[in-house]
């Protein structure tokens, strides 16, 4: 414990040796105990809700991230975010702007003018939560949902 404006610091009972008591020994002794741990891991991704109708051609989703350290939860998880996912044999055209169903980077969930149905909604972040969201060919945590729009 430090004392302000004192540059005397207590003496510890039984501590094996003065520098014990030193700031820096301190300091490092409090950066191990409150400090990141580098095997963190992501161990799965939850997406809420986990399945949405759509209301007036939207639908906000949000992820929840759990680690095997802490911090364990994290809401909203940062992901890359994918879908709908439309079957080829019912979209031989490409989509127009605004046509077809889709997600952008926050979550939200639109469905376009003329799609009706189920769709699925895909969450991927990296498992090591140190890489960038962009990083390619590591291993990848995933998560779907379920849009509907009518």
């Amino acid at each position: 414990m430090l004392f302000p404006n004192s540059s005397v610091l207590p003496e510890v009972p039984n501590a094996p040796c003065r520098s014990c008591n030193s700031p820096a020994v301190t300091a490092v002794i409090a950066l191990s105990c409150g400090g990141t741990n580098s095997n963190r891991m992501l161990q799965s991704i939850t997406i809420s809700p986990s399945s949405v109708t759509a209301q007036n051609g939207h639908a906000q989703f949000v992820t929840t991230g759990t680690f095997s350290a802490s911090p364990v939860t994290v809401t909203p998880l940062p992901v890359n975010w994918s879908g709908p996912a439309l079957p080829m044999s019912s979209n031989p055209v490409a989509c127009t702007p605004n046509d077809c169903p889709g997600i952008d980077s926050q979550g939200l969930a639109t469905c376009g003018q003329t799609w009706t149905g189920s769709f699925t909604i895909t969450a991927s972040a990296p498992r090591d939560p140190k890489l960038p969201l962009s990083t390619q060919n590591v291993p990848m945590v995933t998560a779907t949902a379920t849009l509907t729009c009518q």
